[in-house]
């Protein structure tokens, strides 16, 4: 039998069996580089995927929009008041290899450019009018981060104070006024009870001295009241007229 050796081109199919590779699958909220030899050659669409050689391999960002919560930090209000403050910010990579190549670590550029600007928002605002400029104070702080972490790939959705907690100090200062503002309302409510009151009396006593007619009228009111609560009568014949005696 006459065996003679078998030679392959590159395109054979024994040839290629022999390069490494393997398989990776892309998901949709996933956004896949593809690096071959240190340097990015694309971005890789969803689904299944084969990459040939040993220095070929794939970067996944996440392209999905993510939460960053920053934890409770004491901060000094414009009129010198200290709280703490904790924030949210609603974030999203739009280009993610300026995500990777243009800052070593974009989550740790987020978080600190966040904290700057919740300290910002608290120095610029006194402590009375920190809930009621919420909308406002988030707006400055999403045009605050977004002008940092523009250049890394990154967009800002969203940066929102959710909790303004006053020291313990702050808070018994502010119970202490709010104390005071309702015993100011209390004793305001009061004195205008009382001049009604005198109002009322004054009134009363100009008509009868206008009309002496009701004064007679009231005086048989109370005699009335006086015989059915069982007081004793006596008919007295001066002017006055009828009086109830004491019981």
């Amino acid at each position: 039998m006459n065996h003679q050796p078998q030679f392959y081109t590159r395109t054979s199919r024994p040839m290629l069996r022999l390069l490494p590779w393997r398989t990776v699958v892309i998901n949709e909220h996933e956004f896949a580089l593809h690096y071959r030899d240190g340097h990015c050659v694309g971005q890789l669409p969803t689904g299944l995927h084969r990459l040939w050689g040993r220095h070929s391999y794939v970067v996944s960002l996440d392209r999905r929009r993510q939460l960053l919560d920053i934890p409770a930090q004491e901060l000094a209000t414009a009129d010198g008041v200290t709280l703490k403050v904790t924030a949210q910010v609603a974030w999203q990579i739009m280009d993610p290899l300026a995500a990777i190549t243009r800052d070593a670590d974009h989550h740790q550029t987020l978080y600190a450019a966040a904290q700057q600007a919740v300290r910002a928002a608290a120095a610029a605002h006194p402590l009375a009018s920190i809930n009621a400029q919420r909308s406002a104070i988030a707006q400055s702080m999403r045009e605050c981060i977004s002008v940092t972490v523009q250049g890394i790939g990154l967009t800002i959705h969203e940066a929102v104070l959710k909790d303004v907690m006053p020291s313990a100090e702050t808070r018994k200062a502010m119970a202490a006024v709010a104390f005071a503002k309702q015993e100011a309302l209390a004793s305001l409510e009061k004195a205008r009870g009382e001049q009604a009151a005198l109002r009322a009396l004054a009134n009363a006593a100009r008509l009868m001295k206008e009309q002496p007619e009701l004064a007679q009228v009231r005086g048989l009111q109370i005699l009335s009241e006086g015989l059915r609560a069982g007081a004793s009568v006596v008919v007295n014949t001066n002017a006055t007229g009828l009086l109830p005696a004491a019981r």
